[in-house]
C-alpha cells in the first residue's frame, strides 16, 4: 500500500507554518510495494479536485493557480525571488509554481503536467484560513514563498551546472549533492531585507553570539530542521499507517516543539546569514557565482577560502569568521 500523508511543520525561525506532502513509499521507515498511488475521494472529504490555470509567466518561471484567486502577493514574491537569485547565483532553468487553495489539493497536483522540480504551495489566503488566523501570514516581509522558491531555483541551477540531484530514501533539505548551508544561503538571499535584519536583531538581543557552530561543523552539518523532524517521524508514520483508509490515504499532523528546536534553528539561519555576509565582505559580490562553480565541481570550500583569504589553515578561516561576527555584533550594540 502506498500511503500519503501531510506534515504540518512549524518553521520557528520565521514563526510561520507551511505544509509539505510526502510519500511514505519513499521513506526507509516502512516497506511498501511500487503500487499505483491511490488518492482520497475528495468528494467525500468535501473538496473538489483542483483545476489550475497558467496565471503568470516569465522566462524563469510559470505560476499556475485558481483563476478566481487573487495571487498578486505570490506573483510579486516569485518575480522578486527570481531576479535576486539570478543576480547572486546565475541564470537557471524554468520552474513551475503551482498554488492551490486547500491542503488536500496538494495531493491532487498532477506532477506530469509541470516541470520536474515544480513547487506546490498553499496560497497565503489558504494558509491563513487553514491555520485559523491571518496574523502569521499577513506580514508580507516574511516571504515564505520566496524562501521556498529559491531552494528550487538552486536545484535547477546546480543541475544545469552538471551536479545531479539524486533521489534517495534519506531526507534531504535541498539538492542532495550540496551541503545544506549553501541551499539555505540561496533561500535566505531571497528574503526581504526587513526579515534578514529581524533575524539578526532577535539573535543579538538573545546574546547568543558565542553559541554559533565552529565553521568546520557548520559547513558539513545537516540542517537542524531535519533532525527535529526525524525525532517525530517514526511516531507519525505509525499513526498514518493505522489511520489510513481504503484508498491508502491518511493525514497526520506533526508539530515540532518550539522549546526544543528554536535555538538550533535560529542559530543555523543566523549563521547562514552571517557567513553569507562574511563571504561577500571579504570576497565581493561575485563570490556566490564562484561558489556555484566550485560546488558543481566538488571542490573544498574551506580550501577555497584559505586560498582567497590568504590564510594558512582552516582554524585561521574560523577565527576570521568569528572576528567578523564580533564586529557585526559590536556595530549592532553601537546602534542599539
Amino acid at each position: 500500500m502506498n500511503i500519503k500523508f501531510m506534515i504540518k511543520k512549524q518553521k520557528l525561525a520565521a514563526n510561520v507554518l507551511f505544509y509539505m506532502s510526502f510519500s511514505l513509499a519513499l521513506s526507509a521507515s516502512i516497506n511498501t510495494t511500487a503500487a499505483e498511488t491511490q488518492l482520497p475521494n475528495t468528494a467525500l472529504l468535501g473538496h473538489e479536485i483542483p483545476t489550475t490555470h497558467l496565471v503568470y509567466q516569465e522566462q524563469a518561471f510559470k505560476i499556475y493557480g485558481d483563476e478566481r484567486s487573487s495571487l498578486h502577493r505570490e506573483i510579486d514574491e516569485v518575480k522578486n525571488a527570481a531576479q535576486v537569485f539570478k543576480e547572486r547565483f546565475g541564470k537557471f532553468g524554468s520552474l513551475d509554481v503551482v498554488i492551490v487553495e486547500s491542503p488536500v489539493s496538494l495531493f491532487h497536483v498532477e506532477s506530469t503536467k509541470y516541470t520536474k522540480h515544480f513547487l506546490p504551495f498553499l496560497s497565503y489566503s489558504a494558509l491563513s484560513s487553514f491555520h485559523g488566523t491571518t496574523a502569521s501570514f499577513d506580514d508580507s516581509d516574511k516571504n515564505i514563498l520566496s524562501h521556498e522558491v529559491c531552494h528550487k531555483f538552486m536545484i535547477l541551477l546546480m543541475e544545469q551546472e552538471g551536479l545531479e540531484n539524486v533521489s534517495s530514501n534519506t531526507s534531504r533539505y535541498g539538492h542532495t549533492a550540496l551541503p545544506d548551508w549553501f541551499d539555505e544561503v540561496a533561500a535566505i538571499s531571497c528574503e526581504s531585507d526587513i526579515l534578514k535584519a529581524r533575524r539578526l536583531r532577535d539573535f543579538y538581543v538573545s546574546g547568543n553570539v558565542e553559541t554559533l557552530y565552529s565553521l568546520t561543523e557548520f559547513l558539513t552539518m545537516e540542517h537542524p530542521s531535519l533532525k527535529a523532524m526525524e525525532k517525530e517521524l517514526s511516531n507519525l508514520v505509525n499513526k498514518a499507517e493505522m489511520s489510513a483508509n481504503a484508498s491508502g490515504y491518511a493525514m497526520e499532523v506533526m508539530v515540532i516543539e518550539e522549546n526544543d528546536t528554536r535555538p538550533l534553528l535560529n542559530n543555523y539561519y543566523v549563521q547562514t546569514l552571517l557567513f553569507d555576509k562574511f563571504i561577500g565582505a571579504a570576497l565581493g559580490d561575485n563570490a556566490m557565482k564562484q561558489l556555484v562553480k566550485l560546488m558543481s565541481q566538488g571542490h573544498s570550500i574551506e580550501d577555497w577560502l584559505m586560498s582567497e583569504l590568504k590564510l594558512d589553515n582552516k582554524e585561521q578561516v574560523n577565527k576570521a569568521f568569528k572576528l567578523f561576527v564580533d564586529e557585526e555584533y559590536r556595530k549592532y550594540k553601537q546602534l542599539g
